[in-house]
């Protein structure tokens, strides 16, 4: 279950495109402690469109992501349980994007050089942060979590939204190079 005030770190897993996540910051401490991951982050290379978070004893996902195409922006649907939420560019050509997350809280996903950060639109509450790695060859970088008195659901939304970024960001990169 993704925890509303928790730090992961997601590992690159070769030859595919897809995640491990572990908890903590250090995949150094984990690997001594012999952790297995806490989740699988997969990023379907085949429909280019669908994501899914994979906790590790379920088979069936904790929260997915769809791409909704001729929406004339770029927009997600992300899912968890009975609960969806939407997630969609702030206007035309940016890369900023914001979601409303189960509890009616509009929030805004913005990348800022190499991170990420997640935050609340009505206060500016920073709600999540993404770090990427500089120098790590399989450490793709660190998620923080930070979203005080947030029920898990909408931590889950919170979380898919920083896949998604991390998702469109190496899609926009693989484009350009």
């Amino acid at each position: 279950m993704i925890s509303a005030q928790e730090i992961y770190t997601f590992k690159k897993k070769m030859l595919c495109s897809s995640y491990e996540v572990y908890k903590g910051s250090s995949l150094k401490m984990a690997r001594s402690r012999s952790e297995k991951p806490l989740m699988e982050v997969n990023l379907s290379p085949l429909s280019k469109k669908n994501m899914a978070v994979f906790e590790q004893s379920q088979k069936t996902p904790a929260v997915y992501a769809r791409r909704q195409r001729f929406t004339g922006k770029s927009r997600y649907e992300m899912a968890t349980g009975e609960k969806t939420a939407q997630l969609e560019r702030e206007n035309f050509g940016s890369k900023n994007r914001v979601f409303s997350l189960p509890d009616g809280t509009r929030c805004k996903a913005i990348q800022r050089g190499r991170s990420f950060v997640v935050s609340d639109t009505k206060t500016g509450e920073t709600l999540a942060t993404f770090g990427k790695s500089v120098w790590s060859l399989r450490k793709h970088g660190v998620l923080r979590m930070c979203a005080i008195e947030r029920d898990n659901t909408s931590a889950t939304f919170i979380f898919m939204a920083v896949v998604i970024l991390i998702r469109s960001d190496k899609r926009r990169k693989s484009n350009i190079g």
